[in-house]
């Protein structure tokens, strides 16, 4: 069960969200998380791999980086994502995210 106040959870679900309004299907998510801070803010490097399935695959990921994605306490600064392999269970995808404490 997902905890509710996981923000990685909340991310993942706003992620998927955005690929499924464009006809995609996210299978498989892994991040890794660093701690990140500036002199104002504080917040959270994301790196990982996703699966996903579906055609508008390209159109998805050159829209994403102007996604405005919803996550509850954080605000998504800076996303970018970039196929990695095409393969039979989806196309791979690289991607990394920093999320900022609201």
């Amino acid at each position: 069960m997902i905890h509710q106040r996981d923000p990685f959870a909340r991310f993942k679900r706003a992620l998927a969200g955005s690929a499924n309004r464009f006809g995609l299907s996210l299978q498989h998510i892994v991040f890794t998380d660093r701690p990140w801070s500036s002199a104002t803010f504080t917040g959270h490097r994301l790196s990982g791999t996703l699966t996903v399935e579906g055609a508008a695959i390209d159109g998805w990921l050159a829209a994403l980086p102007e996604e405005e994605l919803a996550v509850s306490g954080l605000i998504v600064a800076d996303i970018v994502a970039s196929h990695c392999h095409r393969g039979a269970d989806g196309d791979g995808i690289v991607l990394e995210a920093l999320l900022l404490e609201a």
